[in-house]
């Protein structure tokens, strides 16, 4: 075998090992539903049952505090905070996002989780 010959088989084995993982970005734990939710139960033993099933389900339902709202959806696209007689924040999410047949996230390109004084009491779709 000539060194070219020797050459371009090196090269060729070390793309083909190499380029499976060129495309693999490293994400937080935190950035993996399945990690949150272990960490929150782990943390939380005492949840109301409905809340817990959501939770368990991949569903965000009003009464939900922003922890198990972020336990379930993760880092919002954008927050705002507003404060008047309450705490309002608005957390936004990209639809795909949001599991669950009560908004139609396959068509919303965005949604809005709206908490008062810690609590969500709006979800809705933009």
């Amino acid at each position: 075998m000539t060194h070219v010959a020797l050459r371009f088989w090196i090269v060729a084995l070390a793309f083909m090992l190499l380029a499976p993982s060129a495309g693999c970005a490293h994400l937080p734990p935190s950035a993996f539903a399945s990690v949150r939710k272990a960490r929150y139960f782990s943390e939380k033993r005492e949840l109301p049952p409905s809340i817990r099933s959501a939770i368990e389900d991949g569903h965000v339902v009003p009464g939900m505090d922003r922890e198990q709202v972020w336990t379930v959806l993760g880092e919002p696209v954008q927050r705002r905070t507003f404060t008047h007689e309450a705490v309002i924040e608005i957390w936004l999410y990209q639809g795909h996002k949001l599991h669950q047949d009560q908004v139609r996230a396959d068509r919303a390109g965005l949604f809005r989780a709206v908490f008062r004084d810690g609590i969500l009491v709006i979800l809705e779709p933009l």
